[in-house]
């Protein structure tokens, strides 16, 4: 079962709001992403899913829904005109930031919930 289903993301998490929505077809593919990233910092989340835990899922799927439409973009390092001269980035230094953003959006969300894990479990 998912966290977070669509009706959730698009009530509770975007509620109202005019940005750019995943698309009804994309978000359980990237729920589904977003549950085994959190998975990494919290194993051990109870039955009774809060709704913090969704809103966390949400703000996680948006990440690697919008990062996976940015990446190709955010491919080229340097570009010259003259004689054609272009210079890729790999996309290590893409996902290490979107690791990153990913993690800050799990401390910012469950931080100070006891959800995240702390190294040892009983």
């Amino acid at each position: 079962m998912a966290y977070a289903d669509y009706e959730f993301y698009i009530k509770s998490y975007v509620c109202g709001s005019k940005g750019k929505v995943i698309d009804i077809f994309s978000f359980p593919f990237f729920e589904r992403k977003a549950e085994i990233c959190l998975k990494k910092y919290a194993p051990n989340l109870p039955d009774n899913i809060p709704d913090i835990v969704r809103f966390c899922i949400c703000e996680i799927a948006e990440k690697l829904f919008f990062g996976e439409q940015d990446k190709p973009a955010l491919g080229v390092a340097s570009q010259s005109a003259g004689d054609v001269s272009v210079s890729y980035d790999t996309s290590a230094a893409f996902d290490d930031l979107l690791e990153k953003e990913i993690k800050k959006t799990v401390y910012d969300y469950l931080g100070n919930s006891g959800l995240l894990y702390r190294g040892i479990i009983c």
